[in-house]
């Protein structure tokens, strides 16, 4: 989405974006969020992944990061942060 322009490049430096995104704009959930959301906690980094995995991803101690449905617009999306 950066080379598309549609998202700048200094605004997803230190974000681990995951999931894989379906030609209609809809995120898809993908294996392995936990320990990738532990991974960028780790290095302090934000999170971004699908709606269906922001429950998965919520379990990595004080990883802050966006859960979203749709990628166009963010539509259904849930915030999910956690304070440990």
């Amino acid at each position: 989405m950066v080379s598309m322009g549609v998202v700048q490049r200094d605004a997803v430096e230190d974000v681990l974006v995951l999931g894989e995104l379906a030609l209609d704009g809809a995120t898809q959930p993908v294996l392995g969020v936990m320990p990738a959301a532990i991974a960028a906690a780790a290095a302090s980094h934000d999170l971004i992944c699908s709606h269906d995995c922001g429950s998965e991803a919520a379990w990595a101690e004080g990883l802050s990061g966006f859960a979203s449905a749709n990628a166009k617009n963010g539509t259904s999306s849930a915030e999910y942060a956690r304070s440990c």
